[in-house]
């Protein structure tokens, strides 16, 4: 079922914005590819896969990263640069909010994982060695 979400009505603002039913959310690690033209900006959205260890090179340094491209946006540099001064001017009238929500769940995820506790002798990943103290 689509439904509307928001109405404008005004001088050049005359739309409707819509949910359609198959509308799809998408995770993106970053962009790439970018294309530029008078006309057109496109970029390439991806995401970050993981990679067969044996598919890596011995020394870390060369390691490859596997993005495989999930979108590919196409707009107006206009309608692009319009849309990012929306958001950043967004993002700074929130400044605060955005800072205090982002301590906040910085502060939960430390006392989270400050709660766990890694048995002696564990074979855990991550586990620190003994003389860091667990």
């Amino acid at each position: 079922m689509t439904r509307v979400i928001q109405t404008r009505n005004g001088p050049g603002q005359n739309f409707d914005t819509v949910y359609v039913d198959d509308v799809k959310e998408m995770h993106c690690d970053g962009f790439g590819d970018v294309m530029l033209s008078p006309s057109i900006i496109k970029m390439s959205l991806y995401q970050t896969r993981p990679v067969d260890l044996s598919e890596q090179p011995k020394d870390p340094a060369n390691a490859i990263e596997h993005r495989h491209i999930s979108l590919i946006l196409a707009m107006s540099p206009s309608q692009l640069l319009q849309g990012l001064l929306s958001l950043l001017s967004g993002m700074a009238a929130n400044a605060s909010a955005l800072e205090a929500a982002s301590m906040e769940e910085r502060a939960q995820i430390a006392k989270l994982l400050s709660a766990i506790k890694i048995p002696a002798g564990s074979n855990a990943i991550f586990a620190p060695k003994q003389s860091e103290g667990v």
